[in-house]
């Protein structure tokens, strides 16, 4: 199931090795992908086990087909097999793990299925490439975010561009790559900080998971976006403000 409180979650629906799974009209393929505004039904090869990485529908917004909202297939591929083999060898293990060690299992298996996604992108028809710059730019963040040593001038290097170009694509929106990738690990601090599943992380742990080299750099951030400093944030007792606010 998605996590709690999730109705707009996606999902990369995989079938363990040697097994399919398809839609009723589809030829049977190894992995779908449903997009987080779609009702589908699956069917899938006797017997078989799936496996569900679910996945916050800001991460794959810029990937995902805006004019489609079926579930599409993903090619077999060697990051596929490695994102479908990592997921079964941890069945049945993850609850047995420490809080730190399942956040990390859950964010590698994020970021493995954002890369099969990337891949599958990056060689049909709607290619990250045709995309406008800003939302190239913005789902290499969103994937890097965690990196504390992810800049806007590797963003650049990564995307082909130069970091005046960079700029004045972000500018474009009245911001700029800095503000919005700061941005995108203050999301992240801020749902880990009010999520309970993680409170086994320490501040400074969840700085490092963030994105950030320290918790003093986290919190200046969070006061930067006008929330409240970690404490009160884990504390869960005050509405997010970061949502309602422009990029």
């Amino acid at each position: 199931m998605p996590p709690e409180g999730s109705s707009a979650y996606a999902a990369l629906i995989i079938a363990a090795e040697g097994q399919t799974i398809s839609t009723p009209s589809a030829v049977p393929t190894r992995a779908l992908f449903l997009p987080p505004v779609t009702s589908a039904t699956i069917v899938w090869s006797e017997p078989a086990d799936l496996i569900a990485v679910w996945l916050p529908p800001d991460a794959v917004a810029e990937l995902a087909n805006a004019s489609s909202a079926k579930p599409s297939a993903l090619p077999d591929s060697p990051l596929l097999t490695a994102v479908s083999a990592f997921a079964t060898s941890l069945a049945g293990a993850v609850q047995d793990s420490s809080g730190v060690a399942r956040y990390a299992i859950e964010r590698l298996l994020v970021e493995m299925a954002f890369g099969a996604l990337l891949e599958r992108h990056s060689s049909d028809n709607l290619t990250v490439a045709a995309a406008p710059l800003i939302e190239r730019a913005r789902s290499v963040m969103m994937a890097r975010r965690e990196d504390a040593t992810f800049t806007a001038v590797q963003l650049s290097q990564d995307l082909h561009v130069s970091v005046r170009q960079l700029q004045r694509a972000f500018a474009r929106e009245l911001t700029s790559p800095v503000i919005a990738l700061r941005r995108m690990r203050v999301e992240l601090a801020e749902s880990l900080l009010r999520n309970p599943q993680y409170d086994t992380l320490s501040i400074d742990e969840i700085a490092r998971h963030s994105g950030f080299t320290s918790a003093l750099q986290m919190r200046r951030a969070l006061g930067a976006e006008q929330l409240p400093p970690p404490s009160t944030l884990r504390a869960r007792n005050t509405p997010s403000t970061l949502r309602t606010r422009n990029s």
